[in-house]
Formats: C-alpha cells, sequence, structure tokens
C-alpha cells in the first residue's frame, strides 16, 4: 500500500507591451530611391513580450512494505521559466527563453534570505534554453531574402545521475540563409506563370487561327500596324522578345541552411555564454575523463542547398525544376561517418487548361496532367579516408502520368500512376551486396461533395430546417512491389514480390453543426508471390456524432 501527498503552487508576472514605445529614425531616407522602402520603419525600445513564471512541487510518498516498515520519499522543486520576445524592427525578430528546475529541498545548498549573498536556491537539476532570430530587408520588391538563426541549448546535472558533479551538455544549432528572385517584378507582369502567357502556336484552319483566311484590309491598315507592332529585329522587338522570355520564368528561389549539433557529457562546469546560444562550438570548460559513466560525445554537421525555379513557355505548359543537396558528417568516439543526398534533376511538367479542348469542354470545369521525373543519390562514406561505404540510387517517375479532373456536376477525380526503380550497394569490405527493388502504383480517386443552402424540411418537423452536407470519397489502389539482392559474383535471389489491391469508400452526412454520422467501406487483397500466400481482409464501419 502506498499514499502520495501532492501541492503545487503557481505564480506569473507579465511585463509585456502591448504597443511599446517607439522612434523614427530612417525618416531622412525617404528620397534615396535604394532605401526609400526603410524611410517608414520604427525602432522599437523594449520587448513586445516578457514574461516570468515560477512552480513550487512539493510531494511525499510514503509505501507500507511485508515487513511492516513504511519507507517515504520527498521531493520539492522549483520550475523558473522566462520567455522574452523582441522586435527592434517590422523585419527583425528575436525571441528567448529559458527555463530552470532546482531541488529546494532543506539542506545547505537552499536558504531563503533578503540578503542576496546569503541567498541560495537549491541545487540545478536541469537547464534548457532556446533563442532565436531573423532578419528579412526586404530592400528591393523583386527580391525576397531572410537571414535565420536558431539554437537550443540543454545541460542535466542531476546528482543522481551525475555523482560525480559534471555536466551532460547537448547544444543544436541552425543557420539558415534563403532568398528569391522575381523576374516578372523586373519585367513586369506580361504573363502569370500557369495562368497567362502567350497561346500555343496554332496549326492553319485552326480555331483562333488567321492563316488559310482572306483577311479584309482596311483603310490606312499599314500605317496602323506600324503604331501597333514594332519593326521586327529592331531595339524595340528585341526588347519585347527579352522580355516575353524572362516573364516565363518563375521565381528562382535558393536556400542554404548549416545545423551543428553537439553531445558532450563530462564538463565539470558550465559552458560560456557564446556556446549556449551557439555562437562558439568550444564550450570552455574542461571535461572530466575516467569514472564509471559512460557516455559518447559526439558532433553532428549537416549542411543543405537547395534551387529551385520553373519555366512556362505557353499559358498551358509550365515545367518546375529542383537541385537538393544535404551533407552530414558525424563524429564520435566510434567510426565517422558521412552522408551524402543529392536529388537531381527534379522535374515535374504540367499542362493544365485542358477543359478548353472540345469534348473535355463539355464535361469538366478544370483539367491537369503532370509528370514528374527524378533520380536520387545516397553516398556514405569515411570522412576520414574517403572509403565509400553505401550507395543508393534511385530513379522515380512520381507522377508517372496524373489526370485531375473537376466535373461540372461537382465531381472531382484523379487518375494517377507512380514507378520507381532503386539499386543499393554495400561497399564495405567483407559484406559486399547489391539489392534491387522495383516499385509501381496505379490510383483512381472520385470525391463529391453536396450542400442544401436551404436545409431540409422534414414532414414530422415543417418548422425545422436541418442543413445538409453529403460527402463521399472512393480510393481504389494497385500497388506492385519487387526487391531482389546478391553477392558479387552471384545469381540475383528474390527478397519479396507482393502486389496489393485496396478499394476503400467514405460517406460522411451531416444534418448540422452538432449531428453527423458517417460509413467506411474497405477491401484488401494481398498477394505474395514468393511465399505464394494470399490474404484477404474486409472492414465495415459505421459511425454517429451527437455534440452538445
Amino acid at each position: 500500500m502506498s499514499t502520495t501527498d501532492r501541492w503545487n503552487l503557481k505564480s506569473k508576472y507579465d511585463l509585456s507591451f502591448k504597443t511599446p514605445p517607439k522612434l523614427s529614425i530612417f525618416g531622412w531616407t525617404k528620397n534615396i530611391y535604394a532605401l526609400r522602402k526603410v524611410s517608414k520603419s520604427n525602432l522599437f525600445l523594449l520587448p513586445s513580450t516578457l514574461t516570468f513564471e515560477g512552480n513550487v512541487n512539493t510531494q511525499t510518498r510514503s509505501t507500507l512494505s511485508i515487513t511492516g516498515v513504511l519507507p517515504s520519499t520527498y521531493t520539492r522543486d522549483f520550475t523558473f521559466t522566462t520567455n522574452a520576445q523582441y522586435n527592434p524592427f517590422s523585419a527583425m525578430n528575436y525571441s528567448y527563453g529559458f527555463t530552470s528546475l532546482r531541488d529546494i529541498r532543506e539542506g545547505p545548498h537552499f536558504k531563503l534570505s533578503w540578503n542576496p549573498n546569503e541567498l541560495k536556491l537549491g541545487t540545478e537539476i536541469d537547464y534548457r534554453q532556446n533563442f532565436s532570430g531573423s532578419w528579412r530587408p526586404m530592400l528591393l520588391s523583386f527580391i525576397d531574402n531572410r537571414v535565420s538563426f536558431t539554437s537550443n541549448y540543454s545541460h542535466n546535472s542531476d546528482p543522481q545521475t551525475h555523482p560525480d558533479s559534471t555536466l551532460t551538455v547537448n547544444n543544436r544549432n541552425t543557420l539558415t540563409l534563403d532568398g528569391s528572385l522575381d523576374w516578372q517584378k523586373i519585367f513586369g507582369s506580361g504573363r502569370k506563370i500557369g495562368g497567362g502567357g502567350r497561346d500555343m502556336p496554332k496549326g492553319p484552319g485552326s480555331p483562333g487561327s488567321d492563316k488559310g483566311k482572306d483577311q479584309p484590309k482596311q483603310e490606312g491598315g499599314d500605317e496602323g500596324d506600324k503604331k501597333k507592332s514594332p519593326m521586327p529585329g529592331g531595339p524595340v522587338w528585341m526588347w519585347l522578345r527579352f522580355k516575353d522570355i524572362f516573364t516565363g520564368i518563375q521565381p528562382i528561389r535558393g536556400q542554404f541552411s548549416r545545423s551543428k549539433e553537439f553531445s558532450r557529457p563530462g564538463l565539470i562546469g558550465e559552458p560560456t555564454f557564446l556556446y549556449k546560444f551557439g555562437f562558439v562550438d568550444d564550450p570552455g570548460v574542461s571535461v572530466k575523463t575516467g569514472g564509471s559513466r559512460i557516455e559518447i560525445a559526439r558532433k553532428t554537421y549537416t549542411d543543405s542547398y537547395s534551387l529551385k525555379s520553373g519555366v512556362s513557355p505557353f499559358k498551358s505548359i509550365s515545367v518546375d525544376a529542383s537541385y537538393t543537396r544535404r551533407t552530414t558528417t558525424t563524429k564520435s568516439t566510434t567510426e565517422p561517418t558521412r552522408s551524402n543526398s543529392i536529388t537531381f534533376p527534379d522535374l515535374t511538367f504540367n499542362l493544365i487548361g485542358l477543359e478548353k479542348i472540345g469534348l473535355i469542354n463539355k464535361i469538366a470545369s478544370s483539367s491537369t496532367m503532370k509528370t514528374g521525373y527524378s533520380i536520387k543519390k545516397d553516398l556514405k562514406d569515411n570522412p576520414d579516408n574517403g572509403a565509400l561505404t553505401n550507395r543508393d540510387i534511385t530513379k522515380a517517375y512520381k507522377p508517372l502520368f496524373s489526370w485531375s479532373l473537376n466535373w461540372k456536376n461537382g465531381i472531382r477525380s484523379t487518375l494517377e500512376m507512380d514507378n520507381s526503380k532503386s539499386k543499393s550497394e554495400s561497399l564495405r569490405p567483407g559484406s559486399e551486396n547489391t539489392k534491387l527493388a522495383k516499385s509501381s502504383t496505379l490510383t483512381f480517386t472520385l470525391n463529391y461533395t453536396f450542400k442544401a443552402p436551404k436545409g431540409i424540411n422534414l414532414p414530422f418537423l415543417k418548422k425545422i430546417k436541418f442543413d445538409s452536407n453529403l460527402s463521399l470519397g472512393a480510393t481504389v489502389t494497385k500497388q506492385n512491389d519487387k526487391s531482389e539482392n546478391a553477392k558479387p559474383g552471384q545469381p540475383y535471389t528474390v527478397d519479396s514480390d507482393r502486389s496489393n489491391f485496396t478499394f476503400s469508400t467514405n460517406v460522411t452526412y451531416s444534418f448540422s453543426s452538432q449531428i453527423s454520422g458517417g460509413l467506411k467501406i474497405g477491401w484488401t487483397d494481398t498477394d505474395d508471390r514468393k511465399l505464394r500466400r494470399k490474404q484477404h481482409s474486409r472492414e465495415l464501419g459505421i459511425w454517429t456524432e451527437i455534440r452538445f
């Protein structure tokens, strides 16, 4: 038998300013073109958020054992939390916060006194801190860039787990630089990606084509044409062609981030102020060696790069392209490792506006097709000697083909096909192995939503109208997966060869925001061709929700 007594005391003090005082210190820049945007910026003098919170927890637990002895445990701790938010300018934001957990049981380390020299706030058990800052200047309308930095720090010095009075420190910080260049804001928005742009060329006799037709001549036609159209090959004509090319390019977006993560056990004291905020990599204190506690120090560095853009040669066609690279290096007392992941090319081709074509125009309000292709390479090696240990290459068509339709009767349908192939090689001496895998998926989805805007009158409740909302959804999926592996000089053997067929449908009906119900039906067939085993599962679910 055991008994537990707990009591808790909380307090919070808020010094936040809803409207911090400010100064206009950039008014003198309004006549300078390059700095005109900062002329209305204000310097805020005080933080917008500043809170302090304290929490005292006391617990006494007594247990009656078989021998009749009644041992007890007593804990009393104090949690202090501070959060601050300071935005000196609208484009500059900083936030800081920390939480300290302290043991304040009676003893030599705890003493309350009005004299600061005699005040003792117990033994710190755990400390956590976070900091973030960002700057988004936006000096030019066609350039959007941002610099951000975040850091998280913690140390644990619980005497129960650290009897040698050392600290285990963890620190992670990330620096991110990202920006975009919008060509349309430089050369004008003559045509918009995915919706504007010039039409695709039309052949003779096609709708909208002037070829093959006798055009009536107008008086003064030659003179009017000269005023409306620049002379081919002239400076104006060249400028318009140059402008037309760049207005078809989507904004170029780039990002770079560097993350550092450290885990250091056995520190004999607290790290420096700069280390806690993530500004330096050296904690500035020595490490205690030896002892019975076994913990592994670890350092991890991650660099990420990405570049994205696209082009729209015609208003119905757009191509999205991206490049992504991520490098992670881990160093510890064991073997160091480095992994490189590169995704390039990563292309998506979009064809929109198909609802304007013949038969599709009669049945659909919008129609979109797209296809995608990407290659991803993952490499792992030893950063000290460059010895390659693993190599993975994946070629994916996601989607291989996708067609989305919004039918005029309210139905939305999507047909999508995915296909991927991968090759994984283990190159470590003595454990060489090659694995091949391929996967294909075919998915068809239907969705329909109906809503009665004026509600429904029930015969026995003529004066009451119920809002009616009906949602129907059905998905059919066929998936095939196969993998093979082989040792050097040996034939491939099949690891797995499986296919899945899944059908699911959902029906949701609501009378009002308080009453709703639904039906779910599922059907799954699995065929394991390697094991020659088939599995079947069926699912039926009915639910009702009533809110009071």
